[in-house]
Protein backbone atom coordinates (compact mmCIF):
# COMPACT_ATOMS: atom_id res chain seq x y z
CA UNK A 1 0.00 0.00 0.00
CA UNK A 2 1.57 3.73 -1.15
CA UNK A 3 1.30 6.56 0.95
CA UNK A 4 1.09 10.32 0.19
CA UNK A 5 3.81 10.13 2.91
CA UNK A 6 5.91 13.73 3.50
CA UNK A 7 9.30 14.24 5.15
CA UNK A 8 11.10 10.99 5.64
CA UNK A 9 7.55 9.57 6.34
CA UNK A 10 6.99 11.27 9.19
CA UNK A 11 3.58 11.99 7.93
CA UNK A 12 0.48 10.61 6.57
CA UNK A 13 -2.49 12.02 4.35
CA UNK A 14 -5.96 12.20 5.89
CA UNK A 15 -7.45 10.40 3.06
CA UNK A 16 -5.14 7.54 3.70
CA UNK A 17 -6.57 7.13 7.81
CA UNK A 18 -10.29 7.43 7.31
CA UNK A 19 -11.97 4.30 9.07
CA UNK A 20 -8.20 2.55 9.50
CA UNK A 21 -8.44 0.47 12.71
CA UNK A 22 -11.61 1.84 14.24
CA UNK A 23 -10.51 5.78 13.18
CA UNK A 24 -13.38 7.83 12.20
CA UNK A 25 -14.91 7.77 8.59
CA UNK A 26 -15.31 11.00 7.88
CA UNK A 27 -13.08 14.00 7.91
CA UNK A 28 -14.86 15.54 10.58
CA UNK A 29 -14.51 12.94 13.17
CA UNK A 30 -11.46 12.71 12.16
CA UNK A 31 -10.04 15.77 13.09
CA UNK A 32 -12.49 15.60 16.21
CA UNK A 33 -10.01 12.74 17.15
CA UNK A 34 -6.96 14.47 16.08
CA UNK A 35 -7.34 17.36 18.13
CA UNK A 36 -8.66 15.47 21.76
CA UNK A 37 -5.60 13.36 21.27
CA UNK A 38 -2.94 15.96 20.45
CA UNK A 39 -1.81 14.66 16.99
CA UNK A 40 0.62 16.85 15.34
CA UNK A 41 -0.93 17.79 11.66
CA UNK A 42 0.82 19.77 8.86
CA UNK A 43 -1.14 21.72 5.56
CA UNK A 44 -0.18 19.36 2.33
CA UNK A 45 -0.73 20.42 -1.21
CA UNK A 46 -2.03 17.19 -2.89
CA UNK A 47 -1.77 17.70 -6.78
CA UNK A 48 -5.82 17.61 -8.18
CA UNK A 49 -7.08 18.41 -4.90
CA UNK A 50 -8.02 22.22 -4.48
CA UNK A 51 -8.10 23.89 -0.84
CA UNK A 52 -6.35 22.61 2.54
CA UNK A 53 -5.62 18.97 3.00
CA UNK A 54 -4.09 17.71 5.71
CA UNK A 55 -1.56 15.24 7.10
CA UNK A 56 -1.16 13.75 10.68
CA UNK A 57 2.69 12.61 12.16
CA UNK A 58 2.53 8.82 12.17
CA UNK A 59 3.76 8.64 15.66
CA UNK A 60 1.05 10.51 17.13
CA UNK A 61 -1.47 7.69 15.60
CA UNK A 62 -2.63 4.86 17.76
CA UNK A 63 0.07 2.08 18.11
CA UNK A 64 -2.60 -0.35 15.97
CA UNK A 65 -3.03 2.00 13.23
CA UNK A 66 0.44 2.34 13.00
CA UNK A 67 1.20 -1.28 12.79
CA UNK A 68 -1.66 -1.67 9.83
CA UNK A 69 -0.56 1.12 8.22
CA UNK A 70 2.92 -1.09 7.79
CA UNK A 71 5.12 1.49 9.76
CA UNK A 72 8.35 -0.32 8.98
CA UNK A 73 11.60 0.58 10.70
CA UNK A 74 10.82 3.04 13.59
CA UNK A 75 9.63 1.65 17.18
CA UNK A 76 6.48 2.87 18.19
CA UNK A 77 6.24 4.51 21.23
CA UNK A 78 7.09 2.99 24.11
CA UNK A 79 4.40 3.50 26.81
CA UNK A 80 6.16 3.81 30.28
CA UNK A 81 5.55 0.89 32.94
CA UNK A 82 3.78 3.30 35.06
CA UNK A 83 1.13 4.07 32.72
CA UNK A 84 1.24 0.34 31.22
CA UNK A 85 -0.22 -0.92 35.06
CA UNK A 86 -2.39 2.51 35.69
CA UNK A 87 -4.07 1.26 32.08
CA UNK A 88 -3.86 -2.89 33.08
CA UNK A 89 -5.25 -1.90 36.20
CA UNK A 90 -7.86 0.05 35.35
CA UNK A 91 -8.82 -2.38 32.79
CA UNK A 92 -8.90 -5.16 35.36
CA UNK A 93 -11.20 -2.93 37.51
CA UNK A 94 -13.89 -2.40 34.72
CA UNK A 95 -14.26 -5.89 33.80
CA UNK A 96 -14.19 -7.03 38.28
CA UNK A 97 -17.51 -4.56 37.68
CA UNK A 98 -19.15 -7.34 35.18
CA UNK A 99 -21.23 -10.44 35.43
CA UNK A 100 -19.81 -13.59 35.00
CA UNK A 101 -21.54 -14.34 32.39
CA UNK A 102 -20.84 -10.69 30.76
CA UNK A 103 -16.78 -11.31 31.50
CA UNK A 104 -17.05 -14.69 29.19
CA UNK A 105 -18.71 -12.65 26.41
CA UNK A 106 -15.59 -10.19 26.52
CA UNK A 107 -13.13 -12.49 26.80
CA UNK A 108 -14.67 -14.55 24.13
CA UNK A 109 -14.42 -11.81 22.06
CA UNK A 110 -11.53 -10.38 22.12
CA UNK A 111 -10.02 -14.18 21.87
CA UNK A 112 -11.94 -15.01 19.21
CA UNK A 113 -11.99 -11.22 17.13
CA UNK A 114 -8.95 -9.63 18.53
CA UNK A 115 -8.50 -6.09 20.19
CA UNK A 116 -9.42 -4.71 16.41
CA UNK A 117 -13.15 -5.92 16.01
CA UNK A 118 -13.56 -4.33 19.54
CA UNK A 119 -11.69 -0.90 18.38
CA UNK A 120 -14.40 -1.43 15.35
CA UNK A 121 -17.22 -1.82 18.17
CA UNK A 122 -16.22 1.79 19.15
CA UNK A 123 -16.03 3.68 16.11
CA UNK A 124 -18.99 6.93 15.66
CA UNK A 125 -21.08 4.91 13.42
CA UNK A 126 -21.76 1.88 15.33
CA UNK A 127 -22.37 3.84 18.71
CA UNK A 128 -24.70 5.86 16.44
CA UNK A 129 -26.75 2.20 15.82
CA UNK A 130 -26.59 1.56 19.45
CA UNK A 131 -27.87 4.18 20.35
CA UNK A 132 -30.80 4.10 18.40
CA UNK A 133 -34.16 3.07 20.64
CA UNK A 134 -37.70 2.42 19.85
CA UNK A 135 -38.99 2.32 16.26
CA UNK A 136 -35.99 3.48 14.75
CA UNK A 137 -33.94 0.63 16.81
CA UNK A 138 -36.97 -1.65 15.41
CA UNK A 139 -36.64 -0.82 11.75
CA UNK A 140 -33.13 -0.56 11.68
CA UNK A 141 -32.88 -4.07 13.01
CA UNK A 142 -35.47 -4.98 10.54
CA UNK A 143 -33.30 -3.80 7.47
CA UNK A 144 -30.69 -6.74 8.08
CA UNK A 145 -33.51 -9.12 6.28
CA UNK A 146 -34.08 -6.78 3.50
CA UNK A 147 -32.46 -7.53 0.20
CA UNK A 148 -30.37 -4.63 -1.49
CA UNK A 149 -33.20 -3.96 -3.71
CA UNK A 150 -35.98 -3.93 -1.35
CA UNK A 151 -33.70 -1.25 0.56
CA UNK A 152 -32.90 0.95 -1.83
CA UNK A 153 -36.89 1.13 -2.89
CA UNK A 154 -37.73 2.13 0.20
CA UNK A 155 -34.99 4.35 0.45
CA UNK A 156 -36.18 6.25 -2.97
CA UNK A 157 -40.18 5.93 -2.00
CA UNK A 158 -38.92 7.72 1.07
CA UNK A 159 -36.87 10.52 -0.65
CA UNK A 160 -39.85 10.85 -2.92
CA UNK A 161 -42.14 11.47 -0.93
CA UNK A 162 -39.87 13.72 0.73
CA UNK A 163 -39.29 15.86 -1.86
CA UNK A 164 -43.20 15.78 -2.80
CA UNK A 165 -44.07 17.66 0.78
CA UNK A 166 -41.31 19.99 0.37
CA UNK A 167 -42.76 20.76 -3.54
CA UNK A 168 -46.34 20.99 -1.91
CA UNK A 169 -44.83 23.32 0.85
CA UNK A 170 -43.25 25.52 -1.58
CA UNK A 171 -46.18 25.40 -3.90
CA UNK A 172 -48.65 26.60 -1.02
CA UNK A 173 -46.65 29.61 0.03
CA UNK A 174 -46.20 30.72 -3.07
Amino acid sequence: MEFDMIHEKEWVATKHLLGVGGLPSTLAGLHKRAKNEGWQKRSITVPGVRGRTFAYRLQDLPLHVQSILGVEGEQPIKVSQENQNTLTNELVNIIETLTKEEQAKIIYILRRKGVEQLIDFCNEENQELISLTGVRRLAALSLKNWTEERIRESFEESETETNHFNLTDKQASA
